[in-house]
């Protein structure tokens, strides 16, 4: 980034000075950048440096060469904005961590850009601690990856190196809600099994959609891949088990499994990349997540009330095709519906002191024509469709993880979807899960 910022001011010198302009010479651009990596590193050790170009350009007096003069103190003056950039990212990093400055012992610079004086001054003000010199910065990358091979062959069993996970990871439930198995940070390689059921009665099958991503909101987060699980037993809504599995080894690569606990039917998918490539894209996502954590949580709570106005249609259309209870009469049936009207219109326009008040009144004509008709007593507090809920209440509690054999069968290996946040996601045919209880 230094060189691109480098590079652009000699490009916008030569425009003024030359009346060239050379940006879609690619030629010339490479001979700009060239120079621009040999200025900075002179600029490391040198109060200042000359730049010269010659035979840059033509024009109608014949060639034209470019010559200036960079002083470190301009130099620093070009760079400071990008140099402002890395406060963030190491504020971050320690808040992860939970550390504070007087907890670390030393701080170590590696690359070739911790040659310049401008960042050692930087580290220094952020950490309040002189750089430590006393580790070669040209043998540290180095030696790091030697260590790392050698525990992954393992040879060395007393050192670990570990990786974290940028965003959390997770799959898509029934109504678009993002539920995250392995959290942001997590410690690389790692392993997260989770419960869940079908949303239908006699589903056969199921769509995994894995994301990546802050939101609860499933399509604001990145799609990396999606597969079927075939061949569940046909059963009740709720009844089956199917356990997911993810699972990220010490190279970066995740497998996710999906298991049907009753059939034992299995099926998988290897992703081979799915980590953001910017540590911007990263701080992007958890600022937005933050910002929105109103807006999601308000999705999940539309999404638990969908849900429940569901399940009194079912209860109400179960009970009377048994027979269990008399027909409802026909105003007993305008009352449910008028009510279960008025609480959809309400969930359309997001008025939500109309939902709550819609919500209290339709628990209440619900309850009183249960009793009317099956005097079977109604719905009790428990079962209050407008609730507070906090992750994923409402939708299931997961049960206990239980470990999952993977199949000896080949994996389909897949790259990241092209879906990027706040893309409306392709619909796929097949119903989605809710967590088991």
């Amino acid at each position: 980034m230094i060189d691109v910022v480098l590079s652009r001011w000699v490009i916008d010198r030569i425009a003024k000075e030359l009346e060239l302009e050379v940006a879609g010479d690619m030629q010339v651009l490479a001979r700009i950048a060239e120079t621009a990596e040999k200025v900075k590193c002179e600029l490391s050790t040198l109060e200042k440096t000359g730049i010269s170009l010659p035979f840059i350009g033509t024009d109608e007096a014949g060639p034209k060469h470019f010559n200036a003069e960079l002083t470190r103190e301009k130099f620093e003056e070009l760079i400071a904005p990008t140099l402002d950039r890395l406060r963030e990212p190491c504020l971050q990093a320690m808040k992860d961590a939970g550390l504070s400055n007087d907890d670390l012992n030393a701080v170590i610079l590696v690359g070739g850009s911790m040659r310049i004086p401008a960042v050692r001054r930087l580290v220094q003000d952020f950490f309040d601690k002189e750089p430590d010199h006393s580790v070669s910065s040209d043998e540290a990358v180095a030696l790091g990856a030697s260590i790392q091979a050698s525990i992954m062959r393992g040879d060395l069993d007393e050192i670990l190196l570990l990786d974290v996970t940028p965003l959390s990871l997770g799959i898509e439930l029934a109504g678009g809600i993002f539920s995250p198995l392995i959290p942001r940070n997590s410690s690389i390689p790692t392993t997260a099994h989770k419960k869940f059921t079908t949303v239908r009665d006699n589903q056969e099958s199921v769509t995994i959609h894995v994301l990546q991503g802050e939101r609860r909101i499933a399509r604001e987060n990145r799609s990396l891949a999606r597969f079927r699980l075939e061949g569940i037993d046909p059963a009740p809504r709720e009844v089956p088990e199917v356990e997911v599995s993810f699972n990220i080894d010490a190279n970066g690569i995740h497998n996710v499994a999906a298991m049907d606990l009753t059939t034992g039917v299995m099926q998988q998918v290897k992703i081979e990349s799915y980590q953001p490539t910017l540590d911007s894209e990263v701080k992007r996502k958890v600022e937005e997540a933050g910002e929105k954590a109103d807006e999601d949580r308000q999705f999940i709570r539309k999404v638990g009330i969908h849900r429940r106005l569901e399940e009194m249609r079912q209860e109400l259309d179960s009970l009377q095709r048994r027979g269990e209870v008399r027909t409802l009469t026909d105003k007993e049936k305008r009352r449910v519906n008028e009510h279960l009207s008025r609480l959809e219109i309400a969930l359309q326009q997001d008025e939500w002191p109309v939902i709550e008040s819609a919500e209290r009144e339709l628990k209440s004509v619900f309850s009183e024509i249960m009793m009317l008709v099956g005097n079977i007593g109604g719905m009790g507090d428990d079962d209050l469709i407008f609730e507070e809920l906090d992750d994923d209440s409402g939708l299931g509690k997961s049960s206990e993880p239980s470990e999952l054999t993977p199949p000896t069968d080949e994996i389909p290996t897949v790259g990241p979807s092209d879906t990027g946040p706040g893309t409306p996601v392709p619909s796929v045919s097949g119903p989605e899960l809710s967590e088991a209880e």
